[in-house]
Order: C-alpha cells, then structure tokens, then sequence
C-alpha cells in the first residue's frame, strides 16, 4: 500500500468536518437551553436534526465513493477510478481469455501425452507450432524451455544452441511465476546442462546454480520424484570428484560444494519411493550409487531391474548396457 492519495486525505478531511461540525451542534443545543425559557427549544431541535442528516448523507457519500476505488498491481501508488464512469474490465477479460485458457490446457495435456510415450522431438515441435498464436505464461515457457533441452539431446551440433534458448526461456518463466517449481526446476537444469561443456570456473558456478534452483524446486513442490532425482544426481557427481578437481574448485571459491554417497542414495530412494519404476534412469542411478558404497548385491539387484525396464531414451539404454558388460566383468574374472 502507498502513500495516501489526495481521495484518501479528502475522505479524511470529509470525516474530520463532519466531527467538528457535530462539535459545534452540540455547543448549539447547549447554548439552546437559554431559548428554551422563551419556547425556542423545539425549533432549535428539528434545526440540529435536519444538519444531522445532511452530515449523515455527506459521510456515507464519501464512504460509497472509497469503495470504488482501485489499486494498480503494478505501481505503489494508489489509482483511483470512479466506477460510475469507468466499468470494471475484470469479468470481461477473464471471460475473453478462457478460450485461451482451454487451448493452452488442451495443448499442454497433449504434450505430455507425447512425452510420456516418448515422442518428445514430436512433442516439441506441437508446442513450437501452437505457441506462437498463446499468450505468454510462465506454464508455457517453462514447458518450451523443456523442448529445448530434449532438442538439445537428439540435435548434438546445435546442443548448446538449444540449452542456451532454453535457459533464457525458463528465466523468463522465473520472472513471471517466481514460486513455480517447474519454472526452478527446468532453470535449474538447463543451467546444469550448460556446465558441461563449460570452462571449470564456470561449470562450478552453473553447478551451484543448479543445486540451488532445484532445492528450490524441492521446496516447492517435494512431491516431485524428478527434483529429488536431480539433487542425488548433484551429489553423486560432486561425491566422485577428484582430489585434483576439488582443489581446483577451491581457486574459485572458498567454500566449494561437497556431498556424499549416502546423500546422494537418500535422493535417489526418496523419488522411488514416491512414484515407483517412475524412471530408468533413477534404477539405474540406484544402481551406480550401491557400487561406489560398495553395496555389491544391492549394486547388481538393481541393475537387473535396470535391465528389465523398458529404454525409452538411447543414453539410459546404452548406460546400462556398458554397466552390464561391467557385471558381466566381474562374474568372469570372479
């Protein structure tokens, strides 16, 4: 709320004059008690209660005119609108934009629909066709800067092209829904994306950008079995750095991130838990994070679980089969 605007000092200075002029009756109705002797008090009466009843009409006038005032969502400042003269748009534009609204919700149903099947090179070009004719909204962005990514795992020449589009997208979303978990989580990722081909500096600062906007987005929404995936999937990386790599880190700052195994299994049990076999990936992660603890039975149980999901995406079935031919390694040599 801003300051008081000059509707608001004249509501105020309406009240203040309606209370001294309430002040000077009752010194009236006082002074009346000399006329009362000469017959004068009933006149003096109806007098006073007729200015009553103007002052009554003049407050409740200036009551009825302040509740028609309206604030900017933009500005601190107060604006005011005489609703008398300027109808209120608010049912008019939320009634223009439910058609909208509806394609938005048919499109995004649809996309998904295509992602889960797998389809996601389809699935992005529906929404880079549909978007442009949208309004903008922070579940549109978000969702387009997801497109970019999975362009960006099938197209290798335009990779960083793609997660560069991406970032920007999903930045924008942030602008627009800064408490979305989506809009956090997909930054986040884009930005951890971006680390990889990045210079060591720079892929240590993406790296903490993607940890912090993926806690975020734990912290929003800790339903999501893919936010905790992606934050065992930062302590793993960060649990099997090199000495050499750490103390390289420590030349850009002074404090740089550290996790451990367990933390990282404690993510990768965590989104199991909420949403079972939700992703190969996450079996496959279970799997690694067993070995480098040193938990062989469990290592190799959840590598043939691994196994017998379906691969939807070519890296998750090629990762396994390198670690099955790993299995196979020791069984021989054992």
């Amino acid at each position: 709320m801003g300051l008081p605007t000059t509707h608001d000092w004249l509501v105020f200075g309406t009240g203040c004059f309606a209370g001294a002029s309430v002040a000077v009756l009752l010194l009236r109705l006082r002074a009346s008690s000399a006329e009362a002797a000469s017959g004068q008090l009933p006149a003096a009466i109806t007098a006073l209660t007729v200015r009553i009843g103007e002052l009554q009409q003049t407050i409740a006038l200036a009551t009825t005119t302040r509740s028609t005032k309206i604030y900017s969502e933009d500005d601190d400042d107060d604006v005011f609108v005489d609703s008398s003269e300027t109808p209120l748009p608010r049912g008019e534009s939320a009634a223009a934009r439910a058609p909208q609204q509806q394609g938005l919700d048919a499109l995004f149903e649809r996309v998904e629909e295509l992602r889960d099947s797998g389809s996601t090179l389809e699935a992005a070009d529906l929404l880079q066709r549909e978007a442009a004719a949208m309004p903008e909204s922070a579940e549109l962005l978000w969702r387009q800067a997801r497109a970019c990514f999975d362009r960006s795992e099938v197209d290798v020449k335009q990779k960083q092209t793609h997660l560069e589009t991406g970032r920007s997208l999903a930045q924008r979303a942030l602008e627009l829904a800064p408490q979305n978990s989506n809009c956090h989580k997909w930054y986040g990722i884009l930005s951890g994306s971006l680390a990889d081909t990045a210079p060591l500096k720079d892929k240590v600062a993406l790296g903490l950008l993607f940890k912090t906007h993926v806690e975020q987005a734990i912290a929003l929404d800790a339903s999501d079995p893919n936010s905790h995936h992606l934050l065992g999937q930062f302590c793993f990386e960060v649990a099997g750095m090199s000495w050499v790599t750490k103390r390289a880190c420590k030349a850009f700052l002074a404090d740089p991130p550290e996790a451990t195994y367990e933390e990282a299994l404690a993510c990768f049990v965590k989104a199991e838990e909420l949403k079972p076999n939700f992703w190969k990936r996450n079996i496959l992660m279970l799997a690694k994070t067993h070995k480098a603890l040193g938990n062989t039975a469990d290592f190799r149980e959840f590598l043939q679980r691994c196994l017998a999901m379906p691969s939807v995406t070519p890296d998750v079935r090629w990762c396994c089969l390198w670690w099955w031919l790993f299995v196979f390694r020791l069984q021989w040599g054992a």
